[in-house]
């Protein structure tokens, strides 16, 4: 394949790694729930970053212009997703910050909630956008 697997897990702990960071800046106790908040920060990179990875060994003309729309329809499906996963986690971590004493606004369940969310309004928003574009390229 193209991209490895180990380029893949590379991308993925660098990405962890920025993301505890941003969410130690953005209030994460970095002397309590350690283990929670590099978990999460794993979590929110692996739905963001996690893209299926199209084959393009075959060399037919067919084959290369259908591997170059699965491509595409990929990167569309993979941007709406890591959009949508970081807009899933700003309105939920205000259950963070509201303290109602509620089991559901422990760190880190306001995080995990709404990027997976986000995750899933994404995937569906670019399911929908790469059926449009398939729509419009017919007619």
């Amino acid at each position: 394949p193209e991209i490895s697997i180990l380029n893949i897990v590379l991308q993925i702990l660098y990405a962890t790694f920025i993301l505890f960071g941003i969410f130690v800046l953005c209030g994460a106790d970095p002397t309590r729930h350690i283990f929670h908040t590099i978990l999460s920060a794993l979590y929110v990179a692996a739905l963001a970053w996690l893209t299926p990875i199209s084959n393009k060994t075959t060399k037919s003309n067919f084959s290369v212009q259908l591997s170059q729309r699965l491509q595409l329809q990929t990167d569309i499906l993979a941007s709406y997703r890591l959009y949508g996963t970081v807009l899933g986690i700003i309105p939920l971590q205000i259950l963070n910050i509201l303290d109602w004493g509620a089991q559901v606004q422990r760190w880190p369940l306001p995080l995990l909630i709404g990027s997976t969310y986000g995750w899933i309004v994404g995937t569906l928003v670019g399911i929908i956008q790469t059926q449009l574009r398939t729509i419009r390229q017919k007619n």
